[in-house]
């Protein structure tokens, strides 16, 4: 699905795949669907795609959860929605990013270890 050199796929599954340019992640669907749905200080570190895909999540200076679900809103930083929901941003550099259970990841950040819950009202809670 990504076409260019300087693009570098960070996640993929059956209908989805989340690529890095520069500072930003683009979530390329199997349809041809294209939408801008994150952007950071520096480049994209991680991404993960939720196993039933319902969100993706990707990070780099901050973590950007977006969720794959109509209208496939195209990002706006800084701006509240519905389509995703932010943590960190411009604060916490985030090295990677796993899966552990349906609405929860482990991230590792500078040797340290967290966990991010997506809770059922779409907000991102932080532990550890």
């Amino acid at each position: 699905m990504a076409d260019s050199s300087s693009n570098r796929v960070l996640a993929a599954s059956s209908r989805f795949e989340v690529v890095s340019e520069s500072q930003t992640a683009w979530l390329h669907g199997t349809d041809g669907m294209t939408r801008w749905i994150a952007l950071f200080d520096d480049e994209p570190s991680a991404a993960v795609i939720d196993s039933d895909e319902r969100w993706c999540a990707v990070a780099g200076v901050g973590l950007i959860v977006y969720f794959l679900s109509d209208p496939f809103a195209t990002y706006a930083p800084h701006q509240l929605s519905e389509q995703w929901t932010e943590v960190g941003l411009g604060a916490w550099r985030i090295d990677s990013l796993r899966q552990i259970a349906p609405s929860r990841l482990e991230v590792l950040s500078s040797g340290s270890r967290r966990w991010v819950t997506i809770t059922s009202d779409s907000r991102l809670v932080v532990s550890g």
